[in-house]
Formats: structure tokens, sequence, C-alpha cells
């Protein structure tokens, strides 16, 4: 969704002209008046152009990429965000009245740190119970990446995969090799 908006909204100015008729110069103003107003948009426009101009490239469409090799036209800076004391206190308050899969992934979150993606996809094959670690082998960075796993995690995983707490309805969750099945 957010692509196709940026299509028809960000990337107007280009859209009256044909793909080979773009030049570097159309591309850079373009991103230099976004970046003006947000870098993050700006930076992220300019990805998804190159993603296109790249598949123009690939059709012959074009001979050479306007994008290719442009610095980021966006100045943006790492956050340092983390919950507060009071934050984490609200959410976990609240955690015990959601459905028991969301439950147990809000758990898993503040228990290893680890990213929403890679807490969803964790599958049981990279549960070691003996040495009480997660072996992502599936993450962001594509490096193997091994978590501890404290007393509270390795509960909650026993409890999942013996089932219990769950309805009969939710016992065919059992038979998935993922630990958050949806």
């Amino acid at each position: 969704y957010e692509e196709e908006r940026k299509f028809h909204k960000v990337f107007a100015p280009l859209h009256d002209m044909k793909v080979s008729d773009i030049r570097r110069i159309h591309v850079s103003t373009l991103l230099e008046e976004i970046a003006s107003r947000s870098p993050t948009v700006a930076n992220r426009s300019q990805t998804q152009l190159s993603c296109m101009f790249k598949r123009a490239l690939n059709l012959g469409w074009i001979e050479h990429s306007p994008v290719f090799g442009m610095d980021k036209k966006g100045l943006e800076f790492p956050r340092d965000r983390y919950l507060s004391r009071d934050e984490i206190k609200s959410v976990w308050e609240h955690i015990d009245g959601l459905p028991r899969n969301h439950a147990d992934i809000f758990k898993m979150l503040f228990y290893t740190a680890q990213r929403s993606g890679e807490v969803m996809s964790m599958m049981w094959e990279d549960i070691d119970f003996q040495e009480r670690i997660w072996s992502q082998s599936a993450n962001k960075s594509d490096r193997p990446h091994i978590v501890p796993l404290s007393d509270q995690v390795i509960e909650l995983l026993q409890d999942r995969k013996e089932g219990k707490g769950f309805t009969k309805k939710q016992m065919w969750m059992g038979d998935s090799p993922f630990v958050f099945p949806s």
C-alpha cells in the first residue's frame, strides 16, 4: 500500500514523462524536494525508484538507471527509543487479556528483546531446551544468532509445546513447526 501510495502521490512529477526521458536531474530534484520535508521518505522513495529503474533496465526500456550510484538525499539519525518502566507495566497489565498466541508473543518480546518478526517466525527446531538457547537461523542480519533463554522463556515454551492452557480448538497448533503458528 505504501509503495503504491508513493508511486501515485510522491512520484507524480514523473508521471507525464516517458521512462526513457527521465534523467538524473529529474530524480535528484524530486528527492531533494522530498528530503526538505522528510528525509526518511526521501530515502525510502529513492530505494523504490532504484527498484523501478532496475526493472526498466532489465526490460530494456532504458540503457542506464538515473538513480544508480546516487547518494541518499535525506540525512537520517538512529533512534534511541525504549519503553519506560511505566510503559512496560502498562502493557504487561493487558497482556493476559489478549488471545493466547498474542499474549505469548508479547511476553517473548519482553523476555528476549528480539525483533517481532524473529519471535513470530520462531521454529521448534531452533530451540534447544537442554542448552537453553534459541539458534536464530533466519534474522535481519542473515547471520546465525544465539539467544540465551531464561527460566520464564523455557516455561512459556514448554507450556506451548505440551499444549498447557490451550483449548481443544487450539490444539492444532501442536502439529506446526512454528512456535507461534497463525
